[in-house]
């Protein structure tokens, strides 16, 4: 009896049954998923620091706003123009260092040099001349640097037995191949040589 008083239902998927009227589309919905998107946390540093870069630029912004509003119009221009000049200059000097950069790189390529952009950026300066000379400098370094690895390198014995075990003058006699024993002993004659 319970059976009767149920009424069926049929539920559709907006997705891929729409309701008409309703475009048949489906929408991108935002990945809310928390497992997908981690949540950023901050130490108590990195508040206070980005606390602390907001109200510097707050109160720059502040400050700057204050000297525009004691200015006359003509003062006002002379400021303007001053910051415009002051930019275009900043712009022209790291133009200059993008530059210098470039020719560093193919200075230090022709050096047989290979060199990351954060180690490139040791050497380059404004500067042509100052750049050339940190180049100069940088490849001088290297090649000593080479030279003394280089030198400690040979400086170093050969080693007499070519990756053979040592073994002891008893076990050498006692090897019963005479072709055998015969390289072991070659191989080993320091401990076949009279001892001074």
């Amino acid at each position: 009896m319970a059976d009767d008083n149920k009424t069926n239902v049929e539920v559709q998927d907006p997705v891929t049954n729409p309701a008409p009227g309703v475009d048949k589309q489906p929408t991108q919905q935002p990945d809310n998923d928390p497992e997908k998107q981690p949540e950023k946390t901050f130490t108590q540093d990195e508040v206070n620091k980005i606390i602390s870069d907001r109200l510097a630029r707050e109160k720059a912004k502040q400050e700057e706003a204050d000297k525009l509003k004691k200015m006359n119009a003509d003062e006002k221009k002379d400021y303007e123009l001053e910051k415009v000049k002051s930019e275009a200059d900043q712009a022209k000097a790291e133009l200059a260092k993008y530059r210098m950069r470039d020719e560093a790189r193919n200075l230090l390529a022709e050096a047989g040099v290979q060199i990351t952009d954060s180690d490139i950026d040791l050497v380059v300066t404004a500067e042509a001349e100052s750049t050339k000379a940190n180049v100069k400098a940088l490849t001088d370094l290297i090649k000593r640097v080479q030279d003394s690895t280089r030198k400690d390198l040979l400086k170093g014995n050969t080693p007499r037995n070519s990756g053979s075990t040592s073994m002891s003058k008893e076990q050498i006699m006692a090897v019963k191949d005479p072709a055998k024993r015969q390289k072991l002993i070659a191989e080993n004659i320091d401990l076949f040589r009279p001892s001074k």
